[in-house]
């Protein structure tokens, strides 16, 4: 393992603002079937949380208004994305909107076999591509792959998981809430890179999109203030989204960035707080 962040992470840690959004993820559930441990979007400990469809729809429609339309890159995940039962209505309408946008839907894989023939349809038509993480599990990826390339879909593997094993990584948070802000965003491989779309707000990075779960698993109380997003439906221009991305947020006293591990063994998480503190 290494606390050294690898050299393909530096390269994101980028703080200059965005001339364009390069990239937004957008969850099409909360949880997640394989439950990894230490997992950044707190998918794993989260249980019982609805996928609002309605607030989904609005959000993207917001968000083209507010972009014209130019997003280079959205990333449909989760969670597991494919445990949305919807989930072939919601890639036709936001292709539909996102005609110039590369459309990624971000997956394990593991219940491709299982979509409905309206899925694949909708994949091909148009042309989003299904990104697989292949995680080291007893499950027949090569099958999965097979049935893609029958059904006409474009499809990849993530990262380099397609020939090399699968790691995992700790994330720690500060409870207390003591860290350099600065220092921690400056150094963060999340920050203007992983930007998510959660519920009508915009965050420049992960954890604060989704520490409500955390905070509900072990009745902690991480404050999210306004200060750690961005409201869509405030009356805001593209640039200034692109501006407030690429600065510090408050929810960055929270993360312990020094004591990031990474090259860990992938396992299943055991629901412990002790996954993400030290």
């Amino acid at each position: 393992m290494q606390k050294v962040l690898p050299k393909s992470l530096k390269e994101l840690a980028c703080k200059v603002p965005q001339k364009r959004l390069k990239q937004i993820e957008i969850h099409l559930a909360n949880s997640c079937n394989l439950r990894c441990k230490g997992c950044d979007h707190f998918s794993c400990i989260c249980e019982n949380e609805s996928f609002n469809e309605k607030q989904f729809y609005k959000d993207i429609q917001r968000l083209y208004s507010i972009f014209d339309g130019d997003i280079e890159k959205i990333l449909l995940l989760g969670g597991e994305p494919l445990l949305n039962k919807n989930v072939d209505k919601i890639i036709e309408a936001t292709a539909k909107l996102f005609v110039n946008s590369e459309i990624d839907v971000v997956t394990n894989g593991t219940l491709i076999l299982r979509q409905k023939d309206s899925f694949f349809e909708s994949c091909r038509k148009d042309n989003v591509k299904i990104v697989i993480t292949k995680y080291p599990i007893d499950f027949d990826y090569l099958e999965v792959e097979k049935f893609l390339i029958e059904k006409g879909c474009n499809f990849e593997y993530f990262g380099n998981t397609g020939y090399k094993k699968k790691t995992s990584y700790k994330i720690p948070l500060d409870i207390s809430g003591k860290q350099d802000v600065e220092f921690n965003f400056k150094n963060c491989f999340y920050a203007n890179h992983c930007v998510q779309l959660f519920e009508g707000k915009i965050f420049t990075c992960t954890p604060p999109a989704y520490i409500q779960f955390f905070n509900k698993k072990f009745n902690r109380n991480l404050i999210i203030s306004k200060n750690d997003y961005i409201n869509i439906y405030d009356d805001i221009t593209k640039d200034e989204i692109l501006h407030r991305l690429a600065q510090p947020i408050g929810f960055c006293k929270y993360c312990n960035v020094k004591e990031r591990v990474f090259d860990l063994e992938w396992s299943v998480s055991n629901g412990k707080e002790n996954e993400w503190t030290n």
